[in-house]
Parts: structure tokens; sequence; C-alpha cells
């Protein structure tokens, strides 16, 4: 596992779970993914902002053929007749 900046082992202050543990999570999941899926193609949708590096860690565990979709979310709050309310919205530009 790469070292968190204060040259720890990603340890850092206030950090609720290990690198070491969140890894072994990941792992399993792939797992389990690849398990369900039986070696069928994997179509795995990833929002560009938020989502990117756990789901290269991820797709690294998952023993299919995988195609990556990546979509842009679009978060917006609205008021709708005094009702606060969160939208969002994907689309396919990543810019």
């Amino acid at each position: 596992m790469r070292r968190g900046r204060g040259g720890s082992d990603n340890t850092k202050r206030g950090a609720i779970f290990s690198a070491a543990r969140i890894g072994a999570r990941v792992a399993e999941l792939g797992r389990q993914i690849s398990r369900g899926c039986g070696g069928k193609r994997l179509d795995v949708v990833i929002t560009m902002d938020r989502g990117f590096v756990f789901a290269a860690d991820l797709i690294r565990n998952i023993d299919a053929p995988a195609v990556c979709h990546f979509v842009r979310a679009d978060v917006r709050d609205v008021d709708q007749g005094g009702h606060a309310r969160r939208e969002v919205a994907f689309g396919r530009d990543p810019t």
C-alpha cells in the first residue's frame, strides 16, 4: 500500500479504517462480483468526480471482462413548494 503524506501506513489522525482494511474489503467485493457475473461482460458506471479511484481498485479485483462508462453527476438543491429536495442528474460529458 502507498504511504500517506505523514509517512505512516495511511493511518492518519482521524482515519476510521486503515488502508489495509479498505483494500481487503475491496478485494472481497471484487471476488463477489466475479462470482456473480459468471465471466460475462460487466458494464461499470463510474462517476468522474468521486468514484474513479475506487472503481479502478475494484476493477483490478474483478476476474471478468469489464467495460467502463464514465458519467458526470450534476447535483443541485431545488425548492419545491417550500420543501427542499436534492436532484441528481447524470450526463456523459466528463468535462
